[in-house]
């Protein structure tokens, strides 16, 4: 597996998209309540996220990669690309930015 190519979208949609997302429903409301709702948000796009890595069985692909079918596994990388990104994969990193920095919003606001 790259791990390089989990860096871009790491900093990308976890990092900048959701802290910017955070901030500005905290500024536009002023309380926690939006914080609670974008995590409940951000459970949500993890699990639309990763609910399809399960969806195609192991064998699949070493039969697909045996029998020369590369068509078959095209797609069904968690990032196909380091500048184009799935669905899959904006969803996922996306949701996690959310759950992680609404639970760090909250508990500077608790604390």
């Amino acid at each position: 597996m790259n791990w390089t190519a989990l860096v871009d979208p790491l900093v990308r949609y976890s990092l900048l998209a959701a802290i910017v997302t955070i901030t500005a429903a905290y500024l536009l409301v002023g309380s926690g309540l939006p914080l609670l709702l974008l995590a409940g948000a951000g459970l949500l796009l993890i699990a639309l996220g990763a609910g399809e890595a399960g969806a195609a069985p192991a064998s699949g692909f070493a039969d697909a990669e045996n029998g020369g079918e590369e068509g078959l596994t095209e797609g069904m990388e968690m990032v196909p690309g380091s500048g184009n990104h799935s669905l899959r994969a904006k969803l996922l990193f996306y949701g996690i930015g959310l759950v992680v920095w609404d639970v760090v919003g909250l508990a500077m606001l608790l604390g």
